[in-house]
């Protein structure tokens, strides 16, 4: 079944996206399609420090450090069953 999550997000300038998914979207693999404006929304323009400081204090979030891991760790098993194949 797919899930459609519509956001605004940030587009650093190595063109690197960072999401935050709902707690709804379990940890594993999984296909994703991103449809993207070919411009950036102009009211929504972030310098690179402000996005660096999101950046950082999103990392710092404990529970997203643990979610992290989770997703890591089921993600290296994931792989290396489908190796396996």
């Amino acid at each position: 079944m797919m899930k459609t999550i519509e956001m605004t997000v940030i587009v650093d300038e190595s063109r690197k996206l960072i999401l935050q998914l709902p707690n709804g979207i379990s940890p594993g693999l999984h296909q994703v399609v991103l449809v993207i404006d070919e411009q950036p929304q102009a009211n929504d323009s972030i310098d690179s420090e402000n996005i660096d400081a999101a950046f950082a204090e999103m990392v710092n979030d404990s529970e997203y450090q643990i979610e992290a891991r989770q997703i890591e760790s089921e993600f290296a098993v994931i792989e290396t069953q489908r190796k396996a194949i």
